[in-house]
């Protein structure tokens, strides 16, 4: 039953749903019918990773519904909630079938990043907390959908009429589907940025240059045939995607077409390199500081993209957008795999149309966290580099991690060596363990990957000095042969969980009492750290990695104290350092990583342990990013039937974008 409620109670704060959905012409009355609050789809979103704010926003969605039955407006919430469920795992549609959604085309075929089967919409509506009875309210409801007389019609418009709704449903050749407002009019403005870009070619001085001859610093001598179609594309084309797994040149990519567009005429501060995180952006300028001709780029430094974009420096949220075009005459981003689609939007709407835009990433790692997979529906434009440069395929272990990751890519995996007991781990190629062996490799990785660093013990315990806020060239030197230690190997898990034995979480508490005892401490000496979120202020960004060292300012204290040191960003040999407690909850211990979070770190050796049963988080590409992040070794600790489980099961996400840009088959 519902009830009278005026507007402005706490509970329906009137224009959060229109906000967050993106706006629709329609206000309820001084005094509406209010919906009984859903109560028990709260467990599901619990239980789902939306939060009560998703009930919430659904439950006021309905409100704002119409005319339209107590039935019908729970109908109307699942629908929402569906949704919003579908987004937060990286799909920008629900594809609509199975329950009266007409013909579902792309489910049935288990199409481009479709479930795979009419059923698949009965079940997210199930996940998110639908029941037996509302399965035919639901039914009549997406039956409706073709009906413009509908009461509803405000909250779930018609995409093809050019309704202005909160939600719309598409009807394409793949099926129908549902979009919340913002998802789809993103995904549009992409598509249409992108096709208008696509296929031209560059008249300008600069092309004209690089087409007669590239020469001299610019000199292309040393590229592989793919290596160099990606350069010639970035000098001339107004757009260029350049896709490759790591090791495969795509940062050389990057340095040789910036050194030949500043060579033919372009001036440094007209190109902008980014990349989605700090971290990302960091690993970008060291490698461009490692070039051979680094001196040409010298005055380029990388920054994020929301730092580029002006995020929090405009009214609207950014300083650069569709009416404040970015000045650069050139625009690179890396890593794009990890960039999602309302992000993407907003960055090639903001490059002018007379700009170089260079998109380079690996369309086969994790796509990004948010929804959308645009680096993936781009790949049938992009230049694939082929060639493996990071591990040596001369060498046995090399070939085995090359073939390994190319074998996951595609599906289908012969296994890696099995090793019998962690004693018999050989840290070369491929190899897997029983998970009734994972105590005992760590210890063994506590004992050869950990402490097996020179003077390991001496350098953790000993007490480091600054002198006006500098240390001497000598500790300097020992505090980043640590760091180089550490950043050698890493344990790679599925999720952050500390109550799951096989969470990043509980293998950090492990490693770390190897130091700490029964302390209690949270860091101590020798425990590396990770930053958990930017920091402009203290010049700490997502994803850097420090340690936790005895430092002291004093010339006659004898212990100092645990501070956290990393090294400087966009500096050579410098270190900051932090008392932990100032840094709040943004650090944390990083003896294990999250895949996600190790994405693009280059390795010696890694270890990925696997869940302990399959879960839908591991997927293909968490493997694929996992295995691809060493150079050396990798040792999977996990049964044959989960490895080959996460193999098979790729990550499906529904987008409209590579169907809008006709790049389906």
């Amino acid at each position: 039953m519902s009830v009278k409620q005026p507007l402005g109670t706490p509970l329906t704060p009137l224009g959060t749903a229109l906000r967050a959905w993106g706006g629709a012409d329609v206000a309820p009355a001084a005094e509406t019918e209010v919906p009984p609050f859903p109560d028990d789809l709260r467990a599901a979103a619990s239980e789902n990773d939306l939060g009560d704010e998703a009930v919430y926003l659904a439950w006021e969605l309905a409100r704002l519904a119409g005319e339209i039955s107590v039935d019908e407006r729970r109908a109307l919430m699942l629908l929402a909630l569906a949704s919003l469920w579908c987004a937060r795992q990286g799909s920008t549609r629900l594809a609509l079938g199975g329950v009266g959604g007409g013909d579902d085309a792309e489910a049935r075929r288990g199409g481009h990043g479709s479930p795979g089967n009419d059923a698949s919409f009965v079940r997210v509506l199930r996940t998110v907390g639908a029941r037996d009875a509302d399965l035919p309210v639901l039914a009549r409801l997406v039956a409706s959908l073709g009906d413009p007389h509908r009461p509803d019609r405000p909250i779930i418009g018609d995409a093809g009429a050019g309704d202005h709704a909160p939600l719309l449903i598409e009807r394409t050749a793949r099926g129908t589907f549902l979009y919340q407002q913002r998802m789809l009019r993103a995904e549009e403005r992409l598509a249409a940025l992108v096709a208008a870009r696509r296929g031209r070619v560059l008249i300008d001085s600069v092309a004209a240059e690089a087409a007669r001859a590239i020469a001299g610093p610019a000199d292309l001598s040393g590229l592989s045939p793919t290596q160099l179609q990606a350069v010639r594309a970035a000098l001339t084309c107004p757009l260029t995607v350049v896709t490759g797994g790591p090791g495969t040149g795509k940062t050389f990519v990057i340095a040789a077409a910036v050194r030949a567009l500043l060579a033919h005429g372009i001036p440094p501060e007209a190109v902008a390199l980014a990349a989605p995180t700090g971290k990302a952006a960091g690993r970008l300028g060291q490698a461009l500081r490692n070039d051979a001709a680094a001196s040409a780029t010298a005055g380029i430094v990388p920054e994020t993209l929301h730092r580029l974009l002006g995020y929090g420096m405009g009214p609207d949220g950014a300083r650069h957008h569709a009416q404040n075009q970015l000045p650069h005459r050139v625009v690179v981003v890396d890593e794009c795999s990890m960039v999602d689609l309302l992000l993407m939007a907003h960055l090639v709407s903001s490059v002018r149309a007379d700009a170089r835009l260079l998109l380079v990433g690996d369309a086969d790692q994790i796509p990004s966290v948010n929804a959308g997979a645009v680096f993936r529906d781009l790949a049938p434009l992009a230049v694939r580099l082929d060639r493996p440069f990071r591990v040596d395929v001369a060498r046995p272990a090399g070939r085995d991690l090359h073939a390994f990751a190319e074998q996951v890519g595609a599906g289908r995996s012969t296994g890696p060596i099995q090793r019998a007991r962690a004693a018999d781990v050989g840290f070369s190629g491929v190899e897997r363990l029983a998970p009734e062996q994972r105590d005992a490799f760590l210890e063994r990785w506590w004992t050869e990957r950990i402490r097996a660093a020179p003077d390991f013990d001496r350098r953790i315990a000993k007490v480091y000095r600054r002198h006006d806020g500098m240390f001497d060239p000598a500790d300097t030197a020992e505090i980043h042969a640590l760091l180089r230690h550490f950043d050698g190997s890493r344990i790679l898990c599925l999720t952050r969980s500390d109550a799951l034995p096989t969470g990043a979480g509980a293998l950090n508490a492990i490693l770390h009492r190897r130091l700490a005892g029964n302390a209690g401490a949270p860091f101590v000496a020798g425990d590396p750290v990770l930053v958990l979120r930017n920091d402009y202020q203290r010049g700490l960004l997502n994803g850097d990695q420090g340690l936790i060292l005895n430092v002291t300012d004093s010339a006659s204290d004898r212990c100092g104290r645990a501070l956290a040191v990393f090294p400087a960003a966009a500096t050579d040999g410098a270190l900051a350092v932090f008392a932990p407690a100032s840094l709040g909850g943004q650090m944390a211990l990083s003896y294990a990583l999250t895949v996600h979070k190790a994405q693009g770190t280059e390795l010696d050796h890694a270890a990925l342990i696997l869940p302990e049963a399959n879960m839908p988080l591991l997927t293909r590409e968490v493997v694929y990013t996992a295995v691809t992040r060493s150079r050396i070794s990798i040792v999977i600790v996990g049964t044959e039937a989960v490895l080959q489980g996460a193999v098979e099961r790729p990550i499906e996400r529904s987008s409209g974008l590579a169907e809008r840009l006709g790049l389906l088959p």
